[in-house]
Formats: C-alpha cells, structure tokens, sequence
C-alpha cells in the first residue's frame, strides 16, 4: 500500500513539473514579446514619425535588458526548484509569473513614453506633448517662433537660407510627454537666417534660453520664462492675457509692454504688473535688446 501511494505521488509531482514547466515558458514568452512591443512602440511614438530611426534612448535599452534578465533568472531559479525536488505548485507559478509579465507591460509601457529624438535641419521633428506639458528650449542662436495649437503633440521645422550651414544642425527632443526638453545645437554662429518653427499645444508652460537672436511667441497660453542675451523678445495673443503676474526686464534697451499700455526704454528697464483673478506667470529678461508684448488684459475686478 505504502509503496503505490508513493508511486501516484510521484505521478502527480511529474503532471505538476510538466505543467508548471509549460506554463513558465508560455508566460516568458509572452513577456518577452510586451517587453520588444514596448520597445517598438518606444521607437515609432517619440521620433520623427517614421522618417528617424533613433527613437530608442541607451537608457530605454539598457532598463528593457535588466527587465529581460530578472525573467531569465527567475527561469534558472525555477529549473534548480525543478531539479532539486523542490517543485512548487503550477497555481504558484502560474502566479509569480503573472506579476513578472505585468511588470515587463507596464516597464514597457513607461518607457514607450520616454526616450529622445534627433533630426537635422531641413526635416521634420515631432514627439507626443500633452496641454499643461513643461517644454525648455535651449537653443543656439536663432529666429525661433513658437506658434501654440490644438495638437496633443510638439512639431518642429527648421530652415536656413545656407544649406551647407543648416546641415550640421541637429533638434534633438528628450523627455516625455509631460516634461520635455528640445536642443538646437551645431553650425556655425554666422548661419544665415536660421529659422526654427516650433508648433506646441496651446496650453504649454514654456522655459526658453538662447544667447542671441529672436524669439516670438504667438497664441501660447501658460507660464513662460525666457532669457536671451541680446535680440528681441515678441510675446502676443488674440485671446485676453490670462497673466498673474507679469516680469519683464532689459539692461539696454527697451521694453514696449503694449499690452499694457507702458513703454520704457534705457538703462535697466523693467515693467512689472500683478493681478488677483490671473492664471499664469511670465518672466522675460534681455541683456540687450528689446522685449514686446501685444494683445488685450483682462479687466481688473472692482475692489
């Protein structure tokens, strides 16, 4: 008797290593192929929609391999279980397994919404951006336009009058859709008229940085920071001004805040306006040049 209960025992030990064997290389499977989907999708969602193939950041990589290997070393503990005699149960595994695939979807998925794109000037650059996003600019010196739409995405163009001097300057975008950066680097400081066409949704907080040339903002509303050694500062709008509180400064020069009806020009210029009932909050500074804002202000509420 001892020895036939032994015998279906060890029958039933082998259905569950089978079993759990089956279902541990099904599920490794699957979460192999989430993990390559995510990469895919992190590949074809932040680039240049098909037109560049450098879509994946070495930090996507390199997190997608770590999660691939956590998979592959749970598997090689699971065989010493299996080898050892010290088996679990297939619910078990079928559990353990469940919570290593929805970690690799749900990695996968983070990192589909993160990572950097590059493009040269004379293309296209476009990455997913949300209303609310924080967007920093940090460019060379440029005519940048800043143009605010209805799109849930960033679209960036560049042009030049000199072909071989736009050719070594790269857009590049890093972030996600919530917090990103884009970069104008490369060229020479003396490219002819190099213009940078920058297409964000319309409710975007902008921080922008450039040493020299000019920057336009049109129909962007959210708070705005800008600095730019010497050049020209444009901010206007077809909608009221939804500002609480607005700085503007130049050390030479000049700032026309028509907007509000003020216009000073010199030495360490500034206008400086507060509201109650505003939303957002600008900041702009030129070393030496001048900065402009057009538009219409709310009416201040009645005390």
């Amino acid at each position: 008797m001892a020895a036939a209960v032994k015998r279906v025992r060890s029958c039933h030990a082998s259905e569950r290593r089978i079993e759990g064997t089956a279902i541990l290389w099904n599920l490794q499977d699957f979460a192999t192929k989430a993990v390559g989907a995510g990469a895919r999708i992190g590949s074809s969602e932040i680039g240049t929609r098909g037109r560049n193939p450098k879509g994946n950041s070495p930090l996507l990589l390199l997190l997608l391999q770590l999660e691939m290997a956590s998979l592959a070393a749970f598997s090689l503990r699971y065989r010493h279980h299996e080898l050892s005699g010290n088996l679990r149960t297939s619910s078990r595994v079928r559990a353990d397994m469940k919570i290593l695939c929805a970690a690799a979807i749900l990695l996968a998925g983070c990192l589909s919404a993160s990572g950097q794109s590059e493009a040269a000037c004379g293309q296209t650059l476009e990455a997913p951006l949300r209303p609310r996003a924080v967007l920093t600019i940090d460019s060379r010196p440029a005519g940048l336009e800043i143009v605010g739409t209805d799109e849930p995405f960033m679209h960036v163009s560049c042009s030049s009058d000199s072909e071989e001097g736009a050719e070594p300057i790269r857009l590049r975008f890093s972030g996600n859709q919530d917090d990103g950066k884009l970069s104008v680097a490369g060229g020479s400081f003396h490219t002819n008229n190099l213009h940078i066409r920058i297409e964000v949704p319309r409710k975007t907080n902008l921080k922008v940085l450039m040493s020299a040339g000019q920057v336009k903002v049109e129909e962007v509303a959210g708070d705005k920071d800008i600095d730019i050694y010497a050049g020209q500062i444009t901010i206007s709008s077809d909608r009221l001004w939804d500002y609480r509180r607005v700085d503007v400064s130049v050390t030479i020069g000049q700032v026309r805040a028509q907007v509000y009806g003020a216009d000073k020009g010199g030495f360490f210029r500034s206008f400086t306006k507060q509201t109650s009932d505003g939303e957002y909050c600008l900041r702009a500074h030129v070393t030496t040049g001048q900065i402009e804002l057009l538009g219409s202000h709310k009416p201040e509420a009645a005390e």
